[in-house]
């Protein structure tokens, strides 16, 4: 009796590194999201609180002397931006150093400090507190967020 046998070898280990650094892949890539998400929706709820419910005007001095109104559409793009400049960053980062999160995370609490300024141009005490309240939100949202985010 003529058997055949069939062999079939184990897929090498290395496949299984490569599914399972995918998976790993694809889980930041969905933290990261919702990172930026949860950011841009934290800035639009300090918005609602501080311009409609609180009566705040949310306008700042121009260079030009003009005064700026800053509308909802304007805060939720700038977390937006904010948002996937901190992840291209990290991504970046991710790839050139092993110490990416730490280096990230410093650049990111420097970039928050410098941002500070911008608010400081608001047309009123109330309106720089808002506005702070504002660049506060997004960056501990994205820092917090980005950091679990990150390669370990």
């Amino acid at each position: 009796m003529n058997t055949i046998e069939h062999h079939n070898p184990a897929p090498p280990e290395d496949v299984h590194l490569d599914r399972s650094d995918a998976c790993a892949r694809s889980q930041r890539r969905k933290r990261r999201w919702y990172t930026v998400l949860v950011a841009m929706a934290s800035a639009n709820v300090v918005y609602t609180i501080a311009d409609p419910l609180l009566g705040i005007d949310l306008a700042a001095q121009g260079g030009g002397g003009d005064v700026i109104q800053v509308g909802l559409l304007s805060v939720t793009l700038a977390s937006l931006f904010a948002g996937l400049a901190g992840w291209t960053l990290l991504a970046l980062l991710e790839r050139v150093t092993p110490h990416a999160r730490t280096a990230w995370t410093w650049l990111a609490i420097g970039s928050y400090l410098v941002s500070l300024a911008g608010p400081l141009g608001g047309v009123s005490a109330s309106a720089v507190l808002a506005f702070a309240a504002l660049h506060t939100t997004v960056a501990v949202v994205l820092i917090v967020g980005m950091r679990h985010a990150s390669r370990p």
